[in-house]
């Protein structure tokens, strides 16, 4: 189907980039803790904290796997399954695509690799061979069919909230409570939408938007 021929690609396409991702340490919290690999052995962990487009992406690859897990295991419901792990595929090639700059190669690659190895053990009970073969593409000598369930990672679906401050020319007009770390383009979207700051731009020009992460932002404008 198109669908398997983009995972097929995409798999292919990365399998090298994924089989020489380095294995760093850190602290727990910091750790991207990818699906067994060759021998059985447990994943490794990024050796530098993650960044926010990081942080973000794997929560996606551990909310899949909760939302696929509780289609299969609990509800039966086989093709909403199949409808997550396609938006997980569609995020994988967002990903590569938006991480290319930008990201330290060891963390794009350990990424890649923890959800390409999800996908495929993900979309395994429902493509067992084409699946079984890019596992081996990945360089795995053991099977695909004997290695665990991936559980989803807590410490990844967290979603910690902060409450920062908005500003128009330096002074405070109101408050944006979103999680922990987002993305610049995202707070500035969220800060310029908020109906509390709109009536402040009108008949002025937006010169820049400055955002301290975490803290606030100042939409700088002139007449």
């Amino acid at each position: 189907s198109r669908f398997l021929n983009r995972v097929w690609r995409f798999v292919i396409a990365h399998a090298e980039e994924v089989r020489s991702a380095p294995r760093g340490t850190s602290e727990p919290d910091e750790r991207i803790v990818a699906p067994a690999r060759s021998g059985g052995a447990g994943g490794g962990a990024v050796s530098t904290s993650p960044t926010p487009a990081g942080k973000a992406f794997r929560r996606t690859i551990h909310e899949t796997i909760a939302r696929v897990t509780d289609d299969i295991e609990r509800d039966f419901h086989f093709n909403t399954a199949i409808s997550a792990i396609m938006e997980l595929v569609n995020a994988l090639y967002a990903f590569e695509a938006s991480s290319r700059d930008g990201m330290a190669a060891g963390e794009r690659a350990e990424l890649l690799g923890e959800a390409i190895e999800t996908l495929l053990l993900l979309l395994g009970p429902f493509s067992p061979h084409v699946t079984e073969e890019l596992w081996a593409h990945l360089g795995h000598t053991q099977s695909l069919f004997e290695q665990s369930w991936p559980v989803p990672d807590p410490g990844a679906l967290s979603r910690q909230e902060v409450t920062v401050v908005l500003q128009v020319d330096g002074k405070v007009r109101s408050r944006l409570t979103l999680e922990v770390d987002a993305a610049e383009d995202r707070v500035q979207r969220l800060a310029l939408a908020d109906d509390k700051i709109r009536p402040w731009l009108r008949d002025r020009q937006v010169e820049r938007v400055v955002v301290v992460p975490n803290r606030l932002v100042n939409v700088v404008t002139r007449s």
